[in-house]
């Protein structure tokens, strides 16, 4: 099996066609929509070719094919550890994505924030914003992500009604603990489970690898390991274990926090989201041939 996997790893590396493997085509949605992300590239490459340019496919307030396709294989050059990962792989992805911006201080990049005293992170939701409503506020009062104490990852303090009495302001705090670092090593450690799993073929049938890998996102982002950019950091991670996986990866267009909707909510918008990505570039590519 590994060796198979070695295999996919090199087709991904080279940019070759690939498909769902043999313990992973009992998950029908995710085998169909490697097939169609295989038509896909099939056709990029060929009018590609044909045309002897690069093909300009943007998605609407979203990715360009061509940085869609590219992007896929670029953190492929990190020096992860190829089956288990460790707090340092999730280091280096921060560090990779952020070393070289020179807005940020050098001192934050790939240091997880409890690490230099930031044990109470939190976002300000002001009226303005209009993110809380009643829905929303109930889900954040209620949150299903818990640390390994029992205690919420997310906590809402200072709630006051807005003008418009069908919003409210908060203060969202991020988990409070000072064991940040063993909360990501929970996340880590279930991620290495279930992905050993996918490729053993002993995964449950009824949590097929994207349900899976888009809640493990939800999850990390909750955790808000590092002082900025834990989306991009969770991104790439999911991403990575797609193609670790086989499986085509998500655009994750839509970088708002993944935590102001429920489970069911996210996964659902999520899928939708790659659905429409897919459908919107095969129809480009179908109008420019």
């Amino acid at each position: 099996m590994r060796n198979f996997l070695g295999l996919i790893w090199a087709c991904l590396f080279s940019f070759e066609v690939f498909g769902c493997s043999e313990v992973l085509s009992i998950y029908e949605y995710e085998c169909k929509a490697q097939n169609q992300f295989n038509q896909i590239y099939l056709e990029y490459k060929a009018l590609e070719s044909k045309t002897g340019k690069s093909i300009n496919c943007p998605m609407p307030k979203g990715l360009d094919l061509k940085f869609y396709l590219n992007r896929y294989g670029r953190l492929l050059n990190l020096e992860l550890n190829d089956y288990f990962l460790e707090i340092d792989d999730v280091i280096t992805v921060h560090k990779a994505l952020f070393a070289e911006k020179s807005f940020l201080s050098l001192s934050d990049v790939g240091v997880l924030r409890t690490d230099y005293g930031i044990t109470n992170p939190k976002i300000n939701l002001s009226c303005d914003t209009k993110i809380l409503d009643l829905k929303t506020l109930n889900l954040l009062q209620n949150f299903d992500l818990r640390s390994i104490e029992g205690y919420s990852l997310l906590k809402l303090e200072n709630i006051h009604t807005c003008e418009d009495e069908n919003f409210q302001s908060a203060d969202l705090y991020f988990y409070k603990g000072a064991s940040v670092r063993i909360e990501l090593s929970r996340w880590i450690t279930d991620l290495n489970d279930m992905l050993f799993r996918y490729e053993a073929g002993i995964a449950p049938l009824e949590l097929s690898p994207y349900a899976y890998l888009i809640q493990m996102k939800r999850w990390f982002v909750s955790i808000s390991p590092f002082a900025f950019g834990n989306e991009q950091v969770a991104n790439e991670l999911i991403n990575h274990s797609f193609k670790r996986l086989g499986l085509a990866p998500l655009p994750f267009i839509d970088l708002q926090f993944a935590f102001f909707k429920d489970s069911s909510a996210y996964q659902q918008s999520t899928l939708q989201t790659f659905q429409d990505s897919l459908d919107f570039y095969q129809k480009c590519l179908s109008e420019i041939n």
